[in-house]
């Protein structure tokens, strides 16, 4: 794993987009 910006924000939109898919029912 690198800690490239593009990466990071990648694995940010990742995880948020899953977040909000499991908060919203």
């Amino acid at each position: 794993m690198t800690r490239d910006p593009v990466s990071l924000v990648f694995h940010n939109f990742s995880m948020s987009s899953t977040t909000r898919r499991s908060e919203s029912r």
